[in-house]
């Protein structure tokens, strides 16, 4: 079977396949969104607390932790203070509280607010995903999958908080889809938001002019590079944050001696690796299990089974995510190499055994990371 190759359609069948996936996918995002939620708030009732914080008081709470409170802030009070190796709002990027503190400003409380932004998008996300898989791969069931694969991934919790991944998640399917129909001028918009969302963003451009010059891509699937100018537009979204930063703070580089904060002093992938393992056994688990996933899954598409620009771009997720010298967060970082999803849905599609395996290992997991999550202890 073919991994990797765009079904042609008109444009009538492509519009009727997008209207299923907005109804296919609310189902399995409203019952993981539940379950996740029922399974948390009962877990506070059988688990002890962890060091981080105690029992929740209502069942929002268990939505408003760690990174939360720095989101809400800048919602409410922008980019305030900054001193270079102390924590920060300057570490967050600024569309997101942007778009919470503008629905706050219209009578939505600011909570209702940022779970609103988080959810809505996380749900585009997922029906974006599904759209971009059965284009890709020609499969209504691997798409449906893949969108499976992603709701029941461990650290897909933190989409549904008060978190800018879901609204990244959203804009990089969306960049996605763009890039391959070859709307360049959607493609850079987009694009230019994902970078005023998180600092990757900016690099999507990387996968997006391998689609423009058809790397890879037999000569019937390339998109026009008329109007292609419009990527120029990606790395502004970045850029434009930098350069706000360093006016406000002067320091140019705010950005990254902000991270020293949270332990990111980028010295490289091998001290990533040797670092993790002053952490708690299962923690060391949770972080190498998903680099390794990642890394081992960005090799097998790089072997020719998935198009570059898919197998560029989960590389670059890798990359930037290890060498920051931290394996930190890696579980949450891991699901924006939105391609590895559709990859593996495509790759077990005559395996329904492994599939099943895979699914169950995944809810298993969701399960003990959400425990965890809400109870107090480090997970990130």
């Amino acid at each position: 079977m073919t991994l990797a190759h765009d079904a042609p359609a008109d444009e009538r069948a492509v519009s009727s396949r997008a209207r299923d996936a907005w109804r296919w996918v609310l189902w399995p995002f409203v019952v993981t969104r539940a379950l996740i939620v029922s399974l948390g708030w009962l877990s506070t009732s059988v688990v002890r607390p962890g060091e981080r914080w105690g029992s929740p008081h209502g069942v929002v709470d268990l939505f408003l932790r760690w990174d939360t409170g720095w989101f809400l802030r800048i919602a409410r009070e922008g980019y305030g203070y900054y001193e270079p190796g102390k924590e920060s709002p300057v570490a967050f990027f600024p569309l997101y509280p942007m778009l919470v503190g503008g629905l706050s400003r219209i009578g939505v409380p600011e909570v209702a607010a940022g779970l609103l932004v988080s959810n809505v998008a996380f749900y585009v996300a997922a029906v974006l995903s599904c759209v971009l898989w059965e284009r890709e791969y020609g499969s209504v069931r691997i798409a449906r999958v893949g969108v499976v694969f992603l709701l029941l991934w461990p650290a897909s919790f933190f989409p549904s908080m008060v978190y800018s991944d879901g609204l990244f998640l959203a804009l990089l399917a969306g960049v996605m889809i763009a890039g391959r129909a070859g709307q360049w001028s959607r493609a850079g918009v987009l694009g230019l938001f994902l970078g005023l969302t998180r600092s990757i963003g900016a690099l999507v451009v990387v996968p997006l002019l391998l689609e423009a010059w058809g790397v890879g891509l037999p000569a019937g699937q390339r998109p026009k590079r008329a109007g292609v100018g419009w990527l120029a537009l990606v790395p502004l979204g970045t850029l434009g944050h930098v350069l706000f930063l360093w006016h406000k703070f002067g320091d140019p580089l705010a950005l990254v001696h902000v991270q020293l904060a949270w332990g990111r002093d980028m010295a490289g992938v091998v001290a990533a690796f040797e670092r993790v393992r002053e952490r708690a056994l299962l923690t060391q688990t949770f972080l190498v299990g998903a680099a390794l996933w990642l890394g081992s899954l960005t090799l097998m598409m790089a072997r020719g089974r998935s198009r570059p620009s898919n197998t560029a771009w989960c590389a670059i997720v890798w990359y930037t995510a290890a060498s920051t010298g931290s394996l930190e967060a890696f579980p949450r970082l891991a699901m924006m190499a939105l391609p590895a999803f559709g990859f593996v849905a495509a790759l077990t599609d005559e395996h329904p055994t492994a599939r099943q395996m895979i699914l169950a290992t995944l809810a298993m997991l969701l399960a003990l990371y959400t425990t965890l999550l809400v109870n107090g202890y480090w997970v990130t």
